[in-house]
């Protein structure tokens, strides 16, 4: 399995959790320093996340949500099974 893959994989595993630190901030959590280029390639692959911006002192980032529709979620496991059968 490619380390895009594993990353892909742990934002996927996060997204479904409704993990509360889905952040740039947090990239290496995921394995990453572009958190937001997964997340935009998710997004091409049809799934709805939505994002929160969040500013501090000096800065602004995203903190990422999967939309709770049952559409979506049923999108979102099947794509984090294509990626560890596939993958694997």
């Amino acid at each position: 399995m490619k380390k895009t893959d594993i990353t892909k994989k742990l934002i996927l595993e996060a997204l479904l959790r409704r993990d509360n630190d889905i952040t740039a901030l947090n990239g290496m959590k995921f394995l990453t320093t572009r958190i937001t280029n997964h997340i935009t390639e998710l997004r091409k692959k049809g799934l709805e996340i939505k994002t929160k911006t969040i500013k501090t002192d000096d800065t602004y980032y995203g903190k990422y949500q999967l939309v709770q529709s049952e559409a979506n979620i049923k999108k979102a496991y099947a794509l984090l099974e294509k990626i560890q059968v596939v993958k694997a």
